[in-house]
Formats: C-alpha cells, structure tokens, sequence
C-alpha cells in the first residue's frame, strides 16, 4: 500500500465519521504499515460521545426492542476505549420500538443479570455512574452513537 492510497482510506474514513452517509469506513487489517510515515495523520477509527450539548443515543433492549435516548447537556458522559458503545449517567427515553417497528411503552435491557425497565417518557438514571472508560461494563447508561450500532448489537 502506498502513501497515496492509505492517504485515500483515511480522507474516506473521515468522510464517514463526520457523515454515515459518506465516505467509508477503513479496513486496514492486513494492511502492512510498517514502513509508512503517518506523522501527522489524524486516526480517529471510532467516533466518540459528544463531550457537551444533548444529543441521540440508540440502545437495544431485549428481544430486539430499540430504545431512542435523548441524553442531555448535563449528563456525564464517557467514550468507551476498546469499543464503540458509550455511556451516561442519566438519559430521557424518547421512544421505544419493537423488532417489527412498533411504537411500545415499555422495555427491560438485554442484561437479564442486571434487568432494568425502560418506559418511554420518562428519564432513566444510573445510581453509580462510573465513566471509566476502560471498561464498557461499568456502571451507566450503555448505547451506542448509531441506531445501527445499537440493531447489530
């Protein structure tokens, strides 16, 4: 691979974190950098949580349930490290939709071990906000940026 496509992959990977729409997620998996100079190059393969303003958060829930969460400009929010999921210390339920697209009032999360209930219109917290970002599994309100994250999930 040489300076002017891996320049090409990355100019599409950007175009695809700033819009879904455009550009293309990067593959370099068997790509062989060894040699190649990237000073400078800016790298940034998961997007994060916005760090301020409220913005949409997808969740899934059991059986295939999808939660919409507006999380708001106060909530603490943190980035995971080693994956693509976020989380929050509290977040508005703006709607939830079965697997068929149904709009429903109410849900649990997919964790049977940690079951929690999800009612649309409502605002759901967590009592022991962790947001260290080394562990996807700590305690807050999990989701991801996409709703496509949170479908594949």
């Amino acid at each position: 691979m040489n300076k002017k496509e891996i320049k090409e992959i990355l100019h599409q990977h950007g175009l695809w974190l700033n819009d879904n729409t455009r550009g293309q997620r990067s593959n370099l998996q068997r790509a062989d950098l060894r040699w190649a100079d990237l000073q400078g190059a800016n790298l940034p393969f998961y997007k994060n949580c916005p760090p301020t303003g409220s913005f949409t958060a997808w969740k899934k829930g059991q059986h295939g349930v999808i939660i919409k969460l507006e999380v708001p400009t106060f909530a603490r929010r943190c980035s995971c490290l080693t994956s693509r999921k976020c989380g929050c210390d509290i977040a508005y339920i703006e709607s939830i939709e079965d697997k068929n697209g149904n709009l429903i009032d109410s849900c649990w999360n997919w964790n049977t071990n940690y079951p929690r209930q999800y009612k649309a219109g409502s605002f759901i917290s967590s009592k022991n906000y962790n947001p260290d970002i080394r562990n996807e599994c700590t305690s807050k309100i999990h989701f991801f940026i996409t709703r496509e994250e949170a479908e594949a999930f």
